[in-house]
C-alpha cells in the first residue's frame, strides 16, 4: 500500500475541512481509546523487560517481539505495554491473525485503528484518505499501539509514518525502520515453575511445579 507522498498532500488539502471534522468530532466527544487488555499471572522473563526498558528509556519507539507460536509474546507485549502505558493517552491493541487465512493488511490495521476513534469511518474511504486521517489521529494524542500476530513486515511497516510507539508480535522475523528487534525463546524451567505456581497457587500444586513444567 504505496501512496506517493504529494498524492496525500493533495488529499490533505483538498479534504482539509472534512478530516478536521472528523478528528475533532472523535477527540471532543470521547475519551481516547483504551484497548490493550490487561495482563494477570505474568512470571518471569526478566531479561526481555530490561532490554525493552532500556530501549524504550534510549527513545525507541517501535518494537517487533518475534518467535515460535506459543512462546509468550503476546503476554511479554502485553506486560510491556502496561510498563509504559502512563505515557500515552490513546492505547490500543489490534489482532493481526497473522495466521488465519485473511490477515490483516496495513490498510485493515489503519482502518481498525482510526475506527477505535471514531467508529463511524466508512469501509470504503479512500487509501490516501484513510491514511491521513490515520497519521492525523496518532499525531493529535500520544497513542501505544500493540499489534499482535502480525504475518509480515508489509502489513506493518507503514504504519510506523503515525507518530506512535508501536509494540508488534509474530512468527515471522523482521525488523521495522528504527525499531528493535527481540526473537522470544521458551520459558526456562523455573520461569515455567513460577509460572505454574502463579497461576495454580502453592498449596494446590503441593510440590509438583517442578516435574510439571
Amino acid at each position: 500500500m504505496k501512496i506517493e507522498a504529494d498524492k496525500v498532500g493533495q488529499i490533505i488539502k483538498e479534504n482539509h475541512g472534512i478530516i478536521n471534522q472528523i478528528i475533532h468530532a472523535a477527540s471532543d466527544v470521547k475519551l481516547p481509546p483504551n484497548t490493550i487488555p490487561s495482563i494477570n499471572g505474568f512470571v518471569g522473563r526478566d531479561d526481555y523487560l530490561k532490554s525493552l526498558r532500556v530501549s524504550y528509556r534510549q527513545g525507541t519507539r517501535c518494537f517487533v517481539l518475534h518467535g515460535i507460536g506459543g512462546v509468550g509474546k503476546t503476554a511479554l507485549a502485553l506486560r510491556f505495554a502496561s510498563e509504559i502505558a502512563e505515557d500515552f493517552e490513546a492505547k490500543i491493541f489490534v489482532g493481526m491473525q497473522g495466521m488465519s487465512k485473511n490477515p490483516h493488511s496495513a490498510r485493515d490495521a489503519m482502518l481498525d485503528i482510526v475506527r477505535q476513534f471514531e467508529p463511524k469511518i466508512r469501509a470504503d474511504i479512500s487509501p490516501a484518505e484513510l491514511k491521513s486521517i490515520f497519521i492525523q489521529f496518532l499525531h493529535k494524542q500520544k497513542t501505544l499501539v500493540v499489534l499482535d500476530n502480525a504475518e509480515d513486515k508489509q502489513s506493518v511497516e507503514v504504519l510506523r509514518e503515525a507518530n506512535a510507539c508501536f509494540i508488534t508480535t509474530s512468527r515471522k522475523v523482521f525488523s521495522l525502520t528504527g525499531g528493535k528487534r527481540i526473537k522470544i525463546l521458551q520459558m526456562s524451567p523455573s520461569e515455567a515453575r513460577r509460572l505454574l505456581t502463579e497461576i495454580a497457587g502453592k498449596e494446590r500444586l503441593d510440590g509438583q511445579a517442578g516435574r510439571l513444567a
